[in-house]
């Protein structure tokens, strides 16, 4: 991402202040909730909030084969992607145990299901704006009377 690549992430503050978030001052890390499960994403912690931001949330399943001697871990879109207007989300701290950082090798991955996921959530967009304007015209044709 480029150093001027930056995203809007309205705080919910009683002053309606918005926040400036930079991408490049993202950590990547596997924040692990109080219920268990482990979430990986770019995230952003700010002083004096209750909360931190977490950007193209996954959800972390690891599968580890003792015999082989490997570990990989499989990423899921912990957000429902297909109705979700964005890809960034608010975490209560007091909902998270701890957070990591996660070893280069598994950073590549979570990049690579990430850009997937982008690529496909733009294409749906693109097929449902095919569709709207499909109904619009629908809407207005007034056919002819025979």
């Amino acid at each position: 991402m480029t150093k001027n690549t930056k995203k809007t992430v309205e705080e919910t503050t009683n002053d309606s202040e918005e926040k400036i978030v930079d991408f490049d001052d993202a950590m990547i890390k596997i924040v692990r909730l109080n219920n268990g499960i482990d979430i990986v994403g770019m995230c952003w912690f700010f002083d004096n909030r209750d909360y931190m931001v977490i950007g193209h949330p996954l959800v972390v399943n690891i599968v580890r084969d003792y015999d082989e001697e490997t570990t990989s871990f499989n990423l899921i879109p912990w957000l429902p992607l297909e109705v979700s207007a964005e890809s960034f989300v608010e975490i209560k701290l007091n909902n998270i145990v701890t957070s990591f950082f996660i070893k280069d090798r598994f950073l590549e991955q979570y990049f690579e299901v990430v850009d997937k996921i982008m690529n496909v959530m733009k294409e749906l967009d693109e097929d449902e704006s095919d569709e709207d304007s499909s109904e619009d015209d629908d809407m207005n044709y007034k056919g002819t009377k025979h």
